[in-house]
């Protein structure tokens, strides 16, 4: 059995490629390649996997879910969670390889968060306070939680 396709079957993300396993003979049969469009809908459907185990995992700790996936023109908030008097807006990064996360959070990312939290207030006027929380979903679990990451 070839050890490249073996490694591919066990890696999460998706294959640049088409293969079909035949169990009678033990083969792999080479289908062709992913389209972008493919690969753009596998993306989205683990985004949408990892906020989803994210807002469980909140709800579960008493937060009630107001929004899921706020978008604006040049933003978005993933998840917006209310607990007592404080408003938790969460950005959900699902990770597969590199464990140095501070990559998949930049400062132009968190400039667009910051916008786009300043954009919901403005347009959902409250007096309670708010943070945002970064969460890194890795492996369909949730791998690590970074707390009121900045609250300006």
């Amino acid at each position: 059995m070839n050890s490249h396709f073996d490694d591919q079957r066990k890696e999460k993300s998706p294959p640049l490629y088409k293969i079909s396993h035949c169990v009678r003979n033990n083969s792999w049969l080479f289908l062709g390649f992913l389209t972008t469009f493919e690969m753009t809908t596998y993306k989205k459907d683990k985004g949408d996997e990892g906020e989803a185990l994210v807002a469980i995992h909140y709800q579960n700790h008493w937060y009630t879910l107001l929004e899921r996936k706020y978008q604006i023109k040049n933003g978005e908030l993933d998840l917006i969670f209310q607990k007592d008097n404080i408003l938790t807006f969460v950005e959900v990064k699902v990770v597969d390889y590199m464990d140095d996360f501070h990559d998949y959070v930049t400062l132009k990312k968190l400039w667009h968060v910051k916008h786009t939290i300043e954009y919901y207030l403005f347009t959902h006027p409250t007096k309670v306070e708010y943070t945002l929380d970064v969460v890194f979903v890795k492996n369909n679990s949730i791998f690590e939680v970074y707390e009121n990451v900045t609250n300006t």
